[in-house]
């Protein structure tokens, strides 16, 4: 019985020593887990807010000066790449902005000649939407076949393209083109510019001087005929009667009048 009771003495004591030993450990494994695992899950909401595109702030770590020397060069490249982001958008901004102000019309192809992007002054050009250009091919949305063979031959030869092109039917647009290339960092990212310099009103206007050149010629060549021809009648006749002479005369005189008449309109034209 005494050793009974001597054996229960002794295994409270082990256990009470077990407790008193196993606290302080648990305490300290505690402790020491949460100095780990917090600065992980402030490592992790700091990667989800920057996936997200969310501003995730400065990245404080309360850990050993190693690690804590990596988290602040994390937040100063984090800077720098926020900077670099913001000056991008800038950029693209002004050349958002340069490209919608243009007065040229201007498309872009990818590399299996679809339409990437077209401006408003070439959609205003040709009388179309973005949503008949964009993601077409050139054949498909101009139905142009020189201007495809434009493209063609600039993509094979690689020198670059300068032509005038007929688009449209009503009313026609007569464009001069210059093609380019947009190089990539590999040949699968190479694109190609398309300007279109609207020359309607330039062909017209050369038209109008062309047809006003031969009416104006016209005008000047049937009198100048007659008083040429009146004339040389009037040189060979050395026996002419005087009333036919004086006739010949009237008719010279009333051609040159129109002449002069002619000379003063184009006189006020100019």
């Amino acid at each position: 019985e005494d050793m009974r009771q001597t054996l229960e003495k002794a295994y409270r004591y082990i256990y009470l020593a077990l407790l008193i030993v196993t606290l302080p450990c648990l305490l300290l494994a505690f402790f020491f887990a949460r100095a780990i695992t917090l600065p992980i899950r402030r490592l992790s909401t700091f990667i989800q807010r920057l996936q997200s595109g969310e501003p995730p702030g400065p990245l404080i770590l309360d850990v050993p000066e190693e690690i804590d020397q990596l988290s602040r060069g994390m937040t100063a490249l984090l800077q720098e790449q926020k900077e670099k982001l913001r000056q991008a958008e800038d950029e693209a901004e002004r050349l958002r902005a340069a490209f919608t102000a243009m007065t040229e019309g201007i498309l872009i192809l990818d590399g299996n000649g679809r339409i990437l992007v077209c401006n408003a002054a070439l959609r205003r050009m040709l009388g179309r939407t973005r949503e008949t250009l964009e993601g077409k091919t050139l054949l498909e949305a101009l139905r142009s076949a020189p201007l495809q063979e434009a493209l063609d031959q600039f993509r094979r030869t690689g020198a670059s393209g300068i032509g005038e092109i007929v688009l449209g039917e009503d009313p026609p647009v007569v464009a001069a083109i210059n093609l380019a290339d947009i190089l990539g960092k590999s040949p699968e990212e190479r694109k190609t510019i398309i300007v279109f310099h609207d020359i309607t009103r330039l062909k017209n206007l050369e038209r109008m001087r062309s047809d006003f050149i031969a009416n104006v010629t016209h005008e000047l060549k049937t009198p100048l005929t007659a008083i040429i021809g009146y004339v040389e009648t009037l040189q060979e006749s050395g026996s002419m009667d005087a009333a036919v002479q004086e006739r010949f005369l009237r008719i010279v005189h009333d051609h040159a009048r129109r002449l002069d008449r002619l000379v003063d309109d184009l006189l006020t034209l100019s």
